[in-house]
């Protein structure tokens, strides 16, 4: 959501937004991602990006996702998202948020051409 509260419609852009969300919550997104409480954070966060995926990707996507079920397409996607977090936490977020996400979205969006 962009600061009015609307939705973003450039997946580039989408999660950006999101990184810039975490990387300045970092420290205590660090110690999510290596604590006790790791699991629930990393389920949490699959939860939400499942249903913001549910409501941006398409009921007939094009590309190997249209062969796909949906429920794993969107698990898929989310769960690669929360992986992408965890390394990028675990390697102190010092890669460049704009290449992280340029790098999640070059495994995602093969799925749909």
């Amino acid at each position: 959501l962009d600061d009015n509260g609307t939705p973003l419609d450039d997946p580039l852009v989408q999660v950006e937004h999101i990184l810039n969300n975490l990387w300045e919550r970092r420290q205590g997104v660090r110690a999510l991602v290596a604590g006790a409480g790791s699991r629930v954070f990393a389920d949490c966060l699959r939860k939400t990006i499942m249903s913001r995926a549910a409501e941006t990707v398409p009921t007939d996507p094009n590309g190997p996702a249209a062969t796909m079920d949906r429920s794993f397409l969107l698990h898929h996607i989310a769960s690669s998202f929360v992986g992408m977090v965890q390394w990028w936490a675990w390697h102190n977020f010092q890669a460049d948020k704009a290449e992280v996400a340029k790098d999640y979205l070059s495994a995602i969006q093969p799925l749909f051409s």
